[in-house]
C-alpha cells in the first residue's frame, strides 16, 4: 500500500503553478480591459449624450478594449480547465485494485 499522493489528481507543480499563472493573469486582463470599455461604452446608451460622435467612440471601445476582454476570459477559462484536469497533457486513468 503507498502513502497519498502529493499531487493532487496527478497534477505537477508546473501544471498547477501554469493553471493558476492562466486564471490570475487572465481575470487581471478581463478586469482592467473589461472595466475601461464598459466606462467608455456606457455614455452611448444614455439618451443625453447619444449623439454620433459618441456611438463612433462606443465602437472603437468595443473593438479595441473587446478584443483584450475576450482573450483574457480565454485565458481564465483555460486556466480552470488546466487546474480541474490536471496539467497540460495528463490523461485520467482509472485506478484499479491490484
Amino acid at each position: 500500500m503507498s502513502g497519498p499522493n502529493p499531487n493532487r489528481g496527478g497534477q505537477t507543480a508546473a501544471g498547477r503553478f501554469f493553471g493558476w499563472l492562466l486564471v490570475v493573469s487572465g481575470a487581471l486582463i478581463t478586469l482592467v480591459c473589461g472595466s475601461c470599455t464598459l466606462t467608455l461604452v456606457s455614455p452611448s446608451f444614455s439618451a443625453a449624450r447619444a449623439d454620433q460622435n459618441t456611438q463612433l467612440l462606443a465602437v472603437i471601445a468595443l473593438f479595441i478594449g473587446g478584443i483584450p476582454t475576450l482573450a483574457g476570459l480565454a485565458m481564465t477559462a483555460t486556466g480552470v480547465l488546466i487546474l480541474r484536469r490536471g496539467g497540460p497533457g495528463s490523461r485520467h486513468q482509472a485506478e484499479t485494485f491490484d
